[in-house]
């Protein structure tokens, strides 16, 4: 595929889903030419033993064993620089892209003051991403207009790591995607770094449905939740005492509600242990 100033390096990253099921895998399909610039895709399968078929459409990587998010998106952005695309698409299993998302993003391809284009990411009316964000407050509202639309400068967002588009140059500038981080926060981690490193983004006034597993209490197991809940501690701690001490006093008053509401109160354990944990 010839390339352009614009290209794309594109990524499905798939967990115990065949690729015909993937959302984001068929509304690509149905859309990807609406996209106005070259682009390659990967197919990273982080299940062995669920059989990915060889395309001549894509390259597929399939892991041995569960390599979570970090390390395939790094297989990606390696893809990328090989490939000389100036941006990296990262897409889960479960977003369902649109052709005006593709619209949309056409529009800003060409900007070099970017590190990240962002849309709204929405599970039926809940509102995902993007969000401020603080380490003492956690998140707090939606971070621009109510169309979610324009650049973002000097202010901490986090964005789901679906369907959002990075600069590549700007993710090697911080080392790529941190695999401390395989899994949980690891879009705050890197949306934190880019931050810290004064980098703008843009978001997209363009809303997608995407499926949040980790929304769902009864749908995330007693490991997943320990993960989530040293992720955010470790995240925390490496933004320094202030913020590992608030993230201890948002545990506390998560115990709290847990206690108080049926369906999440066999987590208030786990989350008590942690609350008194030193590290």
């Amino acid at each position: 595929m010839t390339q352009q100033n614009n290209s794309i390096q594109i990524v499905i990253v798939l967990y115990k889903t065949a690729l015909e099921d993937s959302k984001s895998f068929q509304s690509l399909k149905k859309h990807i030419g609406c996209l106005q610039t070259a682009y390659d895709l990967l197919i990273y399968n982080n299940s062995s033993e669920i059989f990915v078929p060889e395309s001549k459409d894509y390259k597929l990587i399939t892991a041995p064993i569960n390599m979570m998010l970090a390390h395939a998106y790094n297989c990606a952005l390696q893809e990328g620089v090989k490939n000389n695309h100036k941006w990296l698409l990262l897409l889960d299993q479960d977003t369902v892209l649109t052709k005006d998302y593709f619209l949309s993003l056409n529009m800003q391809l060409n900007r070099s003051d970017v590190a990240g284009i962002f849309p709204v990411l929405k599970q039926g009316e809940k509102h995902l991403s993007p969000m401020s964000f603080s380490f003492i407050l956690g998140t707090s509202g939606r971070p621009n207009t109510e169309k979610h639309e324009g650049l973002i400068e000097n202010k901490f967002i986090v964005a789901c790591n679906s369907a959002s588009v990075f600069s590549v140059e700007a993710l090697n500038s911080i080392g790529g995607f941190p695999e401390e981080f395989p899994l949980d926060a690891l879009d705050v981690s890197v949306c934190h770094k880019l931050s810290k490193g004064k980098k703008k983004f843009y978001l997209l006034g363009t809303e997608l449905q995407h499926d949040l597993s980790g929304l769902n209490y009864a749908s995330v197991t007693e490991k997943r939740y320990r993960s989530i809940i040293e992720a955010e501690l470790k995240m925390s701690k490496q933004a320094g005492a202030i913020c590992f001490l608030a993230t201890k006093i948002h545990l506390f008053l998560r115990v709290v509600k847990q206690c108080f509401i049926k369906e999440r109160r066999p987590y208030a354990t786990t989350t008590l242990r942690y609350l008194f944990r030193y590290k």
